[in-house]
């Protein structure tokens, strides 16, 4: 509890000023964290969209609709043993464009 000492000079026992660091503490934990939040949803939001987008088009990819496309799919499978072929599907499905930044 704050109470008004002689003068209206505040005085604060040490369970006060461990409460009210606390909550400050808390504040602005709680103001930084949003901030970075919303500075990580920006630099990522783009990236892990696209992410998704071609995963959810290379794994349609194992479930063909048609004849054409079981053969097309065991054909890639059996080109991706090639060296040329493994290169060219990891710059297409697995390279990343992200730059992390150094701290």
């Amino acid at each position: 509890m704050v109470n008004l000492g002689r003068r209206g000079v505040v005085n604060f026992n040490r369970r006060d000023l461990v409460s009210l660091n606390r909550r400050r503490v808390v504040n602005f934990i709680g103001a930084c964290n949003q901030k970075a939040f919303a500075r990580y949803e920006q630099l990522f939001k783009p990236f892990i969209t696209k992410k998704q987008s071609t995963a959810k088009t290379f794994a349609r990819s194992f479930v063909p609709k048609s004849e054409i496309g079981i053969w097309m799919r065991n054909t890639f499978i059996n080109l991706m043993f090639l060296p040329y072929f493994s290169r060219l599907f990891v710059r297409r499905f697995m390279y990343d464009s992200l730059k992390l930044k150094d701290y």
